[in-house]
């Protein structure tokens, strides 16, 4: 049983980090407010989940916590250094005309993160340290790591309103 709700775990996040990864490639449309959406809901998601994931909090833990909160907060900055922000000269069905993207680089510092996640559990089970493999605290690391994203593309991105506001107007007067 535990071994199968393991596999479905995997797979969950597996998905999510896919999906994150590939937008990040592809490009995705953002504004200053909406970069904060998938940190916000990842957030109170993991800690909705804590409860009913999350078993006996030991020492062991707070260590192996600690270290994958570096991992995530230096995978962030490296992310955040390698989003490039763009102006498109279409706005989305939300109105909004920056893009942002982080290419292949960005995609492979989410590879570091699964790979990091999956050589921990099998230690951290050894160690007894079931908390930190909980399926909350992995939606609140992935949380941290678009936040600490976000810090460093937000100014980007307020940047590069005005552009886009100017060349809006400059197309409408043409």
């Amino acid at each position: 049983m535990n071994i199968v709700i393991f596999a479905v775990e995997a797979c969950l996040i597996l998905a999510l980090v896919g999906v994150i990864a590939w937008r990040q490639v592809r490009g995705q449309y953002t504004d200053a407010r909406s970069i904060w959406k998938a940190p916000l809901i990842l957030t109170v998601v993991g800690l909705t989940m804590l409860p009913a994931t999350a078993v006996g909090f030991r020492a062991i833990d707070a260590l192996l916590l600690a270290i994958e909160v570096v991992v995530c907060v230096l995978i962030g900055l490296g992310m955040g250094k390698l989003t490039s922000t763009s102006v498109a000269s279409a706005h989305d069905r939300r109105g909004r005309n920056i893009v942002i993207r982080t290419g292949w680089l960005g995609a492979a510092l989410w590879v570091v993160f699964v790979a990091v996640r999956l050589m921990l559990r099998p230690v951290a089970l050894t160690m007894h340290a079931e908390f930190v493999t909980s399926v909350g605290v992995t939606l609140l690391l992935v949380a941290i790591a678009r936040a600490t994203t976000a810090l460093i593309v937000r100014p980007q991105i307020e940047r590069a309103v005005p552009l886009s506001e100017t060349s809006a107007k400059g197309a409408a007067q043409s």
